[in-house]
Protein backbone atom coordinates (compact mmCIF):
# COMPACT_ATOMS: atom_id res chain seq x y z
CA UNK A 1 0.00 0.00 0.00
CA UNK A 2 1.24 3.33 -0.55
CA UNK A 3 0.79 6.64 1.59
CA UNK A 4 -0.57 9.71 -0.30
CA UNK A 5 -1.12 13.42 0.74
CA UNK A 6 -5.02 14.74 1.10
CA UNK A 7 -5.45 18.03 2.16
CA UNK A 8 -1.89 18.09 3.34
CA UNK A 9 -2.59 14.88 5.73
CA UNK A 10 -0.75 11.82 5.18
CA UNK A 11 -3.20 8.65 4.97
CA UNK A 12 -2.94 5.41 3.60
CA UNK A 13 -5.03 4.13 0.99
CA UNK A 14 -5.01 0.59 -0.64
CA UNK A 15 -4.66 0.53 -4.54
CA UNK A 16 -8.61 0.37 -4.78
CA UNK A 17 -9.03 3.53 -3.32
CA UNK A 18 -6.31 5.79 -4.82
CA UNK A 19 -8.67 7.32 -7.85
CA UNK A 20 -11.75 9.06 -8.04
CA UNK A 21 -14.33 7.46 -9.77
CA UNK A 22 -16.50 9.79 -11.88
CA UNK A 23 -20.14 8.93 -13.52
CA UNK A 24 -21.58 11.67 -16.45
CA UNK A 25 -23.94 13.41 -15.41
CA UNK A 26 -25.94 13.91 -18.53
CA UNK A 27 -25.43 17.76 -19.34
CA UNK A 28 -22.38 20.03 -20.48
CA UNK A 29 -22.63 23.46 -19.43
CA UNK A 30 -20.06 24.47 -21.95
CA UNK A 31 -18.89 23.39 -25.44
CA UNK A 32 -15.88 22.07 -26.02
CA UNK A 33 -12.85 24.13 -27.84
CA UNK A 34 -12.77 22.02 -30.82
CA UNK A 35 -15.19 19.94 -32.03
CA UNK A 36 -15.25 16.37 -32.13
CA UNK A 37 -14.59 15.85 -35.85
CA UNK A 38 -11.44 17.32 -35.33
CA UNK A 39 -10.47 14.18 -33.55
CA UNK A 40 -8.68 11.01 -35.37
CA UNK A 41 -8.06 8.01 -34.81
CA UNK A 42 -4.59 6.90 -33.53
CA UNK A 43 -2.64 4.99 -36.14
CA UNK A 44 1.10 3.31 -36.38
CA UNK A 45 2.06 6.70 -37.44
CA UNK A 46 1.65 8.39 -34.03
CA UNK A 47 3.01 5.56 -31.95
CA UNK A 48 6.20 6.69 -31.35
CA UNK A 49 5.02 10.08 -30.23
CA UNK A 50 2.26 8.76 -27.91
CA UNK A 51 5.17 6.13 -26.29
CA UNK A 52 7.40 9.26 -25.65
CA UNK A 53 4.28 11.26 -23.38
CA UNK A 54 5.13 9.18 -20.52
CA UNK A 55 0.83 8.66 -20.14
CA UNK A 56 0.77 5.23 -21.01
CA UNK A 57 2.07 1.49 -19.66
CA UNK A 58 4.03 -0.40 -21.74
CA UNK A 59 2.73 -1.68 -24.55
CA UNK A 60 -0.64 0.07 -24.16
CA UNK A 61 -0.25 2.48 -26.93
CA UNK A 62 0.53 -0.47 -29.35
CA UNK A 63 -2.94 -2.28 -27.90
CA UNK A 64 -4.35 0.74 -28.21
CA UNK A 65 -3.82 1.55 -31.81
CA UNK A 66 -5.21 -1.82 -32.70
CA UNK A 67 -8.12 -2.04 -30.47
CA UNK A 68 -8.47 1.34 -31.67
CA UNK A 69 -9.03 3.16 -28.66
CA UNK A 70 -6.87 6.62 -28.98
CA UNK A 71 -7.90 9.71 -30.46
CA UNK A 72 -5.62 12.93 -31.21
CA UNK A 73 -6.19 16.73 -31.76
CA UNK A 74 -3.47 18.22 -33.49
CA UNK A 75 -3.74 22.35 -34.60
CA UNK A 76 -1.66 22.92 -37.72
CA UNK A 77 0.26 19.26 -37.20
CA UNK A 78 1.29 20.03 -33.49
CA UNK A 79 0.30 17.26 -30.72
CA UNK A 80 -2.37 19.08 -28.44
CA UNK A 81 -4.30 16.10 -26.51
CA UNK A 82 -5.17 12.62 -27.24
CA UNK A 83 -7.76 10.51 -25.32
CA UNK A 84 -8.72 6.92 -24.53
CA UNK A 85 -11.70 5.04 -25.04
CA UNK A 86 -11.56 2.01 -23.28
CA UNK A 87 -13.88 -1.07 -22.07
CA UNK A 88 -13.17 -0.85 -18.06
CA UNK A 89 -11.74 -4.23 -17.50
CA UNK A 90 -9.33 -3.08 -14.73
CA UNK A 91 -12.65 -1.92 -13.11
CA UNK A 92 -13.55 -4.05 -10.26
CA UNK A 93 -16.68 -2.55 -9.49
CA UNK A 94 -18.17 -3.18 -12.32
CA UNK A 95 -19.12 -6.97 -13.29
CA UNK A 96 -17.62 -8.21 -15.92
CA UNK A 97 -20.82 -8.97 -17.37
CA UNK A 98 -21.29 -5.26 -17.53
CA UNK A 99 -17.96 -3.97 -18.79
CA UNK A 100 -18.97 -4.12 -22.65
CA UNK A 101 -21.45 -1.53 -21.81
CA UNK A 102 -19.51 1.42 -20.90
CA UNK A 103 -16.17 3.16 -22.12
CA UNK A 104 -13.39 5.01 -19.78
CA UNK A 105 -12.76 8.26 -21.27
CA UNK A 106 -9.09 9.50 -20.23
CA UNK A 107 -6.95 12.13 -21.68
CA UNK A 108 -3.33 13.47 -22.00
CA UNK A 109 -2.73 17.12 -22.70
CA UNK A 110 0.63 18.63 -24.20
CA UNK A 111 2.28 20.36 -21.24
CA UNK A 112 2.26 23.46 -23.61
CA UNK A 113 -1.26 23.68 -24.22
CA UNK A 114 -2.61 22.86 -20.78
CA UNK A 115 -5.26 25.15 -19.07
CA UNK A 116 -6.92 26.06 -22.28
CA UNK A 117 -9.73 24.08 -21.87
CA UNK A 118 -8.74 21.01 -24.07
CA UNK A 119 -8.56 18.64 -21.55
CA UNK A 120 -12.34 19.31 -21.06
CA UNK A 121 -12.89 18.98 -24.18
CA UNK A 122 -11.30 16.01 -25.33
CA UNK A 123 -13.55 14.53 -22.62
CA UNK A 124 -16.53 16.26 -24.05
CA UNK A 125 -16.44 15.12 -27.34
CA UNK A 126 -15.06 11.34 -26.23
CA UNK A 127 -18.60 11.70 -23.92
CA UNK A 128 -20.21 12.38 -26.98
CA UNK A 129 -19.01 9.79 -28.66
CA UNK A 130 -19.50 7.42 -26.54
CA UNK A 131 -23.34 8.28 -26.00
CA UNK A 132 -23.91 8.08 -30.21
CA UNK A 133 -22.69 4.75 -29.94
CA UNK A 134 -25.17 3.59 -26.63
CA UNK A 135 -22.00 3.27 -24.34
CA UNK A 136 -22.34 4.37 -20.84
CA UNK A 137 -19.43 6.78 -20.57
CA UNK A 138 -17.08 6.83 -16.98
CA UNK A 139 -13.77 8.07 -16.08
CA UNK A 140 -10.95 8.41 -13.08
CA UNK A 141 -8.58 9.71 -12.29
CA UNK A 142 -5.81 9.83 -9.04
CA UNK A 143 -6.63 11.34 -5.79
CA UNK A 144 -4.04 14.09 -6.20
CA UNK A 145 -4.75 14.83 -9.71
CA UNK A 146 -6.53 17.97 -9.26
CA UNK A 147 -6.23 19.49 -12.87
CA UNK A 148 -7.73 16.01 -14.06
CA UNK A 149 -10.74 15.91 -11.82
CA UNK A 150 -11.15 19.86 -12.60
CA UNK A 151 -11.32 19.78 -15.77
CA UNK A 152 -13.45 15.65 -15.51
CA UNK A 153 -16.25 18.24 -13.14
CA UNK A 154 -15.88 20.61 -15.73
CA UNK A 155 -16.89 18.15 -18.40
CA UNK A 156 -20.05 17.05 -16.67
CA UNK A 157 -18.56 14.37 -14.60
CA UNK A 158 -20.22 13.76 -11.02
CA UNK A 159 -18.24 11.92 -8.35
CA UNK A 160 -19.75 8.30 -7.56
Amino acid sequence: MDYHYIFDRKVLFPIEYQTFKFTYSGKMDTLPVFPKEDLYIADCNDKEELEGLGFFENDEVEQFINDPSIYIYRINGEYIACGTFLKPYWRTDIPDSEKNSYRDIGMHVSPNHRYKGYGRSMVQNLTLIALEQGFIPLTECTVENTASRTALESAGYVLQ
